[in-house]
């Protein structure tokens, strides 16, 4: 044990005894013999002590493999640090480590306010106006992003029962819901009337000079030419019109037969 020790010494009968001083085989120093795998770091990491080996070397000249050391500073390293403290025993050493500033990444983007305009009708392109999206960043910043600067998947010639699309930049995705409803005729009226409005009994209707428009849900008007006539052919005395037909909308233009 540990203090002043008597030794006895016994030969042939004859004893004596001899006095001695037992020390605490304490730890001299401390030897990082092979560096750890990870060397290099961001700020905010921790640090990782896979691979390295600490040999401990004690009084008495005898030395140890260590596994149970602690490590000071070791954790949410700070921008240029240059090493962490090995401990054992009231004994240290120093690893040497870089810490750099960690790189501001893209974490994902969202989108803050929804576009004007989120009802469509089929073939319609996908309209941007007042739509905001945001990018957020790992280091707590965010920042708008321009039109110029994202992308719009499946933005152009909507589909029927077409949901969303798809924002894109900078690797990260976001999803705008939108809906796609089919652009259904709504009335069809005669913006021209014909050359002549006026027949005798037997006759039939002349379109010449007729303009029939087609006007769709969408708002958009456009002049149609495959629309159908009824009650055209042997005008009756007293007819009053003939009836214009297209898409299951009706227009009556008026007439006048006469003997």
């Amino acid at each position: 044990q540990q203090g002043e020790q008597t030794i006895t010494i016994t030969y042939d009968g004859k004893t004596t005894t001899l006095k001695v001083q037992v020390q605490k085989n304490t730890v001299e120093s401390l030897s990082i013999i092979k560096e750890p795998n990870k060397k290099s770091y961001y700020a905010g990491e921790n640090f990782e002590r896979a691979g390295m080996v600490v040999k401990a070397f004690f009084k008495n000249g005898t030395t140890l493999m260590i596994a149970d050391y602690t490590v000071t500073d070791g954790e949410n390293l700070k921008e240029g640090q240059q090493y962490v403290t090995i401990s054992y025993n009231n004994k240290n050493v120093n690893q040497a480590i870089t810490v750099q500033k960690k790189p501001v990444t893209l974490q994902s983007i969202t989108i803050q306010t929804a576009p004007n305009k989120t009802k469509y009708f089929v073939g319609e392109n996908f309209d941007t106006t007042g739509m905001v999206v945001k990018a957020s960043y790992n280091d707590g910043t965010s920042k708008e992003i321009t039109k110029a600067e994202y992308s719009v998947t499946n933005g152009t010639n909507l589909k029927l029962g077409q949901q969303s699309v798809t924002i894109s930049y900078g690797g990260k995705e976001a999803q705008q819901r939108i809906e796609v409803v089919e652009n259904t005729l709504q009335s069809i009226a005669i913006t021209n009337k014909p050359n002549r409005t006026t027949y005798f009994i037997g006759e039939n209707f002349d379109k010449t000079g007729m303009i029939v428009r087609a006007t769709y849900a969408n708002g958009i008007s456009e002049p149609i030419t495959d629309y159908t006539i009824t009650n055209g052919t042997n005008l009756q005395k007293g007819q009053q019109s003939v009836t214009i037909s297209y898409g299951g909308k009706e227009a009556q233009q008026r007439i006048e037969v006469i003997e």
